[in-house]
């Protein structure tokens, strides 16, 4: 039999495998971070676990912070002092920080002694941010930069060889459907961050022909936002890395719409997928 230990929103649980049999969750320790699912179900939605530090670091979009659990005893999780994200970026870069309070951290992922936050704009069509910190151990995180992404990046995540970032945006219109950015993954090289050349945007906007867009449709992927094209109405939530192939989910859609591949050119501009 094989255990492991994971946080699983605010909760720790060990995972127990036997061949051939399904397997087993055990409570370890729970310890509440905020607002219940009923009076806001972002909470804690997303976690990510540093094995150095032994901290779990979790989004809480309600507060524009990372909270902190030390998770050093998983029968008796602590809460941490937050992360603030605007204050650690301000403290950084002053007048150059670019978050602004009201921004919601939706995801983090770490790698290593990196860890990354996806922060939708306060202005939910404006474009949002991949931020960057280094990992100190059970010390206070280290702010590193801010990298621009599309509108409400909903996902980040390393590809598998530590060499890039990658953002999914949803690109959600206004209420009113006045203002309807466009869905976009955000690819970012490592090795260049705060190079603006190291930054490339990924968007659909080869779906928005109308022979495309006829194509998408008699393969069952709906287009239906009032008057929007392809490239808007295509909203990414997630992605998957196979090799050096990229795959988003886009939302509203019944398919995955498309591959983006490592190799294709355009660096620090709009491209396709």
């Amino acid at each position: 039999m094989k255990s492991f230990a994971f946080a699983a929103t605010a909760a720790l649980v060990a995972l127990s495998t036997v061949a051939d049999s399904p397997p087993a969750l055990t409570p370890l320790g729970t310890l509440k971070t905020g607002p219940l699912r009923g009076e806001d179900p972002r909470i804690a939605e997303i976690n990510a676990y540093d094995p150095a530090g032994r901290r779990i670091y979790v989004v809480n979009p309600l507060n524009g912070r990372l909270d902190v659990i030390d998770a050093s005893d998983p029968a008796a999780p602590l809460a941490g002092v937050p992360l603030d994200l605007v204050s650690e970026c301000q403290s950084a870069l002053g007048t150059a920080c670019p978050l602004v309070a009201g921004g919601e951290p939706n995801s983090v992922a770490i790698q290593g002694r990196l860890l990354v936050v996806a922060v939708a704009n306060a202005v939910r069509t404006a474009n949002g941010h991949a931020v960057f910190f280094k990992l100190r151990g059970a010390d206070k995180p280290l702010f590193l930069d801010a990298v621009e992404v599309g509108a409400l990046p909903d996902m980040i995540t390393f590809s598998p060889d530590g060499k890039y970032v990658l953002t999914a945006n949803e690109g959600e219109p206004n209420p009113d459907y006045t203002i309807d950015p466009p869905g976009s993954v955000t690819i970012i090289e490592l090795a260049g961050v705060g190079n603006r050349k190291a930054v490339r945007q990924v968007g659909f906007h080869a779906f928005d022909t109308p022979e495309e867009r006829e194509k998408l449709r008699q393969d069952g992927v709906r287009i239906f936002g009032p008057g929007a094209a392809v490239s808007q109405d295509l909203e990414p939530e997630y992605i998957s890395i196979a090799g050096k192939r990229r795959m988003s989910r886009c939302r509203k859609t019944t398919r995955w719409p498309s591959s983006i591949s490592r190799r294709r050119p355009s660096t620090g501009s709009s491209g396709s997928a």
